[in-house]
């Protein structure tokens, strides 16, 4: 009994995978696009289940969903075109309704989203708004955590957070409350 152990723990280490992690390549097994369909179903799964949604749009119609979508907002206030909400003062942001951000890119595996921002733009303005909407390049999703942290480039001066779902907590007693402390809602528009 003692050789079979012998002989099968001899074989496993022969056989142990070259290193400590092993990753897997979707494309490898499946073909690349359906690997980028499946991630971008995980993705918005991930970002429907932590209570925000996701739809696909050209980028040209964005305006009109966002009036469409918040026809009472009075104020909303729009990274995609230029930087230049460096003028106002955070105590000005406090009556935002809409924040408008672009997302670098986007994780499967739990919804999240990348938002790096310069250092002008005060750092409040995804999270002061009443409701949150992040423009992200479909292509630009990736599997895992891991892969994410590959793409953040801590040398880049400014301030950048992942983001998934609007803002939410929960007491003692678990009562979900949400918008709380952030956002009351997170649409992802996937251009």
């Amino acid at each position: 009994m003692a050789n079979a152990r012998e002989e099968i723990l001899r074989k496993i280490r022969q056989n142990r995978p070259q290193s400590d992690s092993i990753e897997y390549d979707l494309g490898q097994w499946i073909g690349k696009d359906r690997a980028s369909d499946l991630m971008l179903e995980d993705f918005v799964s991930r970002l429907k289940e932590a209570g925000g949604e996701a739809i696909e749009l050209d980028r040209q119609k964005i305006d009109a969903v966002i009036s469409d979508r918040y026809p009472d907002a009075k104020k909303i206030l729009s990274l995609l075109d230029s930087d230049q909400i460096s003028a106002e003062r955070v105590e000005d942001l406090a009556q935002t309704d809409v924040s408008i951000v672009e997302g670098r890119f986007g994780v499967a595996e739990n919804g999240a989203v990348w938002i790096a921002m310069a250092p002008q733009i005060p750092q409040a303005l995804p999270f002061i708004a009443t409701h949150l909407v992040i423009v992200l390049e479909r292509e630009k999703i990736v599997e895992t955590m891991h892969h994410a942290y590959e793409r953040v480039d801590l040398r880049q001066r400014g301030f950048g957070v992942f983001i998934c779902g609007p803002s939410k907590t929960a007491d003692i007693e678990q009562s979900l409350v949400i918008g709380a402390h952030g956002a009351k809602s997170l649409l992802v528009i996937l251009v």
